[in-house]
């Protein structure tokens, strides 16, 4: 799956809404890093100490994304793992496609090139945030995920899958991003999604495979349009990462949309081997069939039978 984020805060592939912010146009004012003598810092703890200090910048994410805040508000978050802005799916093709999109001739500027909270690239852009956020935070929570298939988080020894670091400044003024959304608001939204797992934590939205069941159990079940579109799209193959680049829509979204078809017994829930790689639940291997063996014969009970017979 492709990304809007590339590596290192400012560095972007060609495409990309925030070409040309590279990390000279932030006005660098401190360096924050996220450590304290009790500890690591979380992102959780990080943002919230922004928001109460109304700081403006960047907190890096190492390879797994950023956060851009304004006066301590969310306004942009991306995540390596999430669909980009510029791929989610609108009634009229995807959204980098679309005459609003700066790279069209539509501004970023003014919240996402709205002044009103209802416009298209504001409702995009703020989709693609919380969609980001949520992956950013799963993230650092479930570094030590047992059987994650780039080994990466089991690699570190169950820490914390980066070191988030701010960088204090102020935005450039070709940043695509959404009126400004308070941490403890996403923080909270992004605890109740986890909350509804399902079967389906966040851990495994890129890393284990939606496989379809062949035999349905209910004589009628009634899908919502996302879930019709993720159960025509699941091949066994894909992860729900893979089916949301694949139709355009956030990994949030089809992740819910996968936990519903499961709970609907149309997906098969996934297994996770304590401390090996994911597999998906399989049913034993049929062995030979052997011939059902027959109880010895009883002459006696025979005889007894015969004559109760012949009375009748």
């Amino acid at each position: 799956m492709t990304s809007e984020f590339s590596g290192a805060p400012g560095d972007f592939a060609d495409g990309s809404p925030v070409r040309g912010e590279s990390a000279a146009a932030v006005s660098v004012s401190a360096t924050v890093s996220a450590s304290a003598a009790s500890g690591a810092v979380t992102l959780e703890r990080l943002l919230l100490r922004l928001e109460r200090e109304r700081c403006s910048g960047e907190v890096s994410c190492g390879m797994e994304g950023r956060v851009l805040l304004s006066d301590g508000l969310v306004c942009r978050a991306e995540s390596r793992r999430a669909t980009p802005l510029a791929a989610l799916w609108t009634p009229d093709g995807p959204v980098g496609e679309q005459p609003w999109w700066p790279g069209q001739g539509g501004t970023p500027e003014d919240a996402a090139g709205g002044a009103g909270d209802a416009s298209p690239l504001q409702v995009y852009a703020l989709t693609a945030t919380f969609d980001a956020m949520a992956l950013l935070l799963d993230t650092a929570r479930s570094a030590a995920w047992p059987g994650r298939p780039d080994g990466g988080p089991a690699d570190r020894g169950g820490g914390p899958g980066f070191e988030p670091v701010f960088v204090a400044g102020r935005l450039g003024r070709r940043t695509v991003r959404c009126k400004g959304v308070p941490p403890t608001v996403l923080l909270h939204e992004c605890a109740r999604l986890a909350d509804r797992a399902g079967g389906w934590p966040l851990a495994l939205a890129d890393a284990a495979p939606v496989v379809a069941l062949r035999h349905v159990h209910r004589q009628r079940v009634m899908l919502t349009a996302v879930q019709a579109e993720v159960s025509l799209a699941v091949d066994g193959r894909r992860t729900p990462a893979g089916l949301a680049a694949e139709l355009g829509r956030p990994v949030v979204v089809c992740l819910e949309a996968v936990r519903a078809l499961t709970a609907l017994g149309l997906v098969e829930r996934p297994v996770v081997g304590v401390g090996g790689p994911l597999r998906r639940r399989t049913r034993p291997a049929a062995g030979p069939v052997r011939p059902p063996q027959e109880p010895p014969v009883d002459l006696e009970t025979l005889m007894r039978l015969r004559a109760a017979l012949e009375q009748v």
